[in-house]
């Protein structure tokens, strides 16, 4: 079922910080893709006390194991150090329902290092999917696996675990077919063993109509001991005959049914993720509930924010049309606010209303405890898809006050769609101008390599060559950062008085394969750029591509049409053998070089 596949560096059991170091300021905030050229997405992201407490995220896969194009995709889970660095990914072949996804990392306090994800598996017995979850360690090996299912189908759609007060163990949301009423949908939630797997409680929850749960927390702030809430869709509950969002507190201990709410009104209202409140300045105790909302939208379906008091009677409502356009915005997740505290929080999903963007592009906003938008409004992606599907505050003891963020695209990487991971300022910024272009992150420049250049190091690397400009430096000039109106990063040379190296962008489709590659040195020291010099008797652009033994790539670039050289920074590598591939599509030459210490 699983397949494990890359170790790029010694892991870490403990957090390692960063905050400190100039060099790590400038990694503070990127964008990566990760996937090849069939399709990835994300729709989870947690910290994690692994790998120097950088991000986890979790989704789908074509490109890796079993899967292809035409079959359903594996569950794919990354994990990155904070500075954005590809620690290591796994691959569990698992046939997955991609409905969702969703993965916890295992508190060392009291359990062993590790994660736990579900989703729902094909089960080639029934030809049906179960809900599945699955305990692996920092090595990606399985430590046990429970499938909950019937002849219908079955998915689990979110998983966390509790506190040590309830020995650690893990709850699962989801939604089942076979169990329940036996003839319509239901959310179920189930308690398991951290340690065996083995089931302490689980029950389906709903009506006569399909229900569905897509999100579950422990209530840890005190105002309902013991108790859980979950939030997803109703169509059993609603007076009006379409789906309402939908919330439950069940008891943890015995997975009793305490209470529930609808919320909505005419048409389609979905609930799809919550954040509990401890302090919320006007309210006390409450829950910030978001998703989707036809019944309340200008047109289409706009995100929809609702806060409750404990007992999930609302204080407010409030339908976000972004952009003023017809179209649609869903709300995916929701995070207590850094920036403006307890009772604030940040809202990220997918909108289409843009002109940049019709296809879709992810969304970060700020909303006060009053409902009301506040200052720090992001979009992210480029010209194609993209969506931001979760987000997670960042362990503040190694990283500057922000977020994680973690979803698909496609106006990047090489594929039909790569995961997207993000990681922003504490406002929403990737480093972005006040207008919402994507800017440089603060570089120090006296860190310049053997060509005088110091490279930004940001993935993937897309669109037509730009030049750009350099605004005055800060700090004696320690300092620059790389803007344009159109948002693209580059390589700067400490030398230019203002100018930067125009950055390319994906290779077109090659039709001859007469390219020569040299790379030098050969072997390198790790540490001491690399430089990939490229000759082809072809009118158009390649992609230089560094990936390891096991496939795995490392950094890309793009060359110019003719002949031209990049050069790759090697200071985050390991010893050992790296292929170089050149070319586009099919059409590729490959070459090899070795690191040494």
């Amino acid at each position: 079922m699983q397949k494990n596949r890359v170790i790029l560096a010694a892991l870490a059991f403990g957090c390692l910080t960063l905050i400190a170091s100039e060099q790590a300021m400038s990694q503070q905030y990127w964008e990566r893709g990760a996937g090849e050229r069939l399709l990835e997405n994300a729709h989870k992201v947690v910290s994690s006390d692994a790998f120097q407490c950088g991000p986890v995220a979790i989704g789908g896969t074509k490109s890796y194991g079993q899967a292809n194009v035409s079959n359903p995709p594996n569950v794919y889970v990354t994990a990155w150090s904070p500075d954005g660095i590809l620690q290591r990914d796994y691959v569990f072949d698992a046939q997955s329902w991609d409905v969702d996804y969703s993965i916890v990392a295992l508190n060392s306090e009291f359990s062993e290092p590790g994660f736990v994800w579900t989703t729902g598996v094909l089960n080639p017995t029934t030809g049906s999917y179960d809900l599945a979850v699955v305990r692996f360690d920092l090595f990606g090996a399985i430590q046990w696996s429970v499938a909950l299912g019937g002849l219908a189908p079955d998915a689990g759609t979110s998983v966390i675990q509790l506190t040590a007060d309830f020995n650690g163990d893990i709850v699962v949301a989801g939604m089942t077919e076979s169990y329940g009423n036996g003839t319509t949908r239901d959310g179920v939630l189930a308690r398991l063993d951290q340690n065996t797997g083995a089931i302490v409680w689980a029950f389906a929850y709903g009506g006569p109509q399909n229900d569905e749960l897509y999100a579950v927390k422990q209530d840890v702030v005190g105002f309902n001991d013991f108790s859980l809430y979950a939030v997803g869709q109703s169509n059993s509950f609603n007076t009006q005959g379409d789906d309402d969002a939908w919330l439950i507190n069940v008891d943890v201990n015995t997975g009793a049914f305490n209470f529930g709410w609808v919320y909505g009104n005419l048409a389609n209202d979905r609930a799809y993720n919550l954040i509990l409140h401890s302090e919320d300045p006007n309210l006390g105790e409450a829950v910030t509930i978001v998703g989707e909302t036809y019944s309340f939208a200008t047109q289409n379906s706009d995100a929809y924010v609702i806060r409750t008091d404990a007992f999930g009677a609302p204080a407010w409502q409030r339908a976000f049309d972004l952009w003023g356009a017809a179209g649609w915005e869903t709300a995916y997740d929701v995070a207590e606010s850094v920036q403006y505290g307890p009772g604030n929080v940040v809202v990220v999903g997918q909108s289409n209303n843009s002109a940049n963007a019709p296809r879709g592009e992810g969304f970060g906003l700020e909303i006060d405890f009053g409902g009301n938008l506040q200052s720090a409004n992001r979009v992210y992606g480029g010209s194609d898809y993209e969506t931001i599907r979760s987000i997670t505050q960042k362990n503040q003891d190694v990283a500057e006050p922000g977020y994680w963020m973690a979803g698909q695209t496609q106006s990047f990487g090489l594929g039909a769609g790569d995961q997207y991971i993000l990681s922003t300022d504490f406002n929403l910024a990737t480093g972005n101008d006040t207008a919402g272009n994507e800017c440089a992150p603060e570089i120090d420049v006296s860190e310049v390599d053997a060509f005088g250049e110091v490279e930004i190091r940001v993935d993937p690397l897309t669109i037509e060559p730009v030049e750009f400009s350099i605004p005055d430096a800060t700090e004696g000039g320690k300092y620059v950062e790389i803007c344009n109106e159109e948002g693209f990063f580059g390589m700067v040379d400490e030398n230019s008085g203002g100018s930067a190296i125009s950055r390319s962008g994906a290779a077109a489709p090659m039709t001859g394969s007469d390219i020569q590659v040299q790379a030098h040195p050969n072997p390198i020291q790790i540490g001491t750029p690399l430089t990939v010099e490229v000759n082809s008797g072809q009118n158009e652009k390649l992609m230089v591509v560094i990936s390891d033994l096991m496939g795995r790539t490392l950094a890309r670039k793009v060359v110019t049409p003719g002949s031209g050289a990049v050069s790759f920074a090697t200071k985050y590598w390991t010893a050992g053998a790296y292929t170089i591939s050149v070319g586009s599509g099919e059409h590729m030459r490959t070459s090899q070089v070795i690191l040494h210490d």
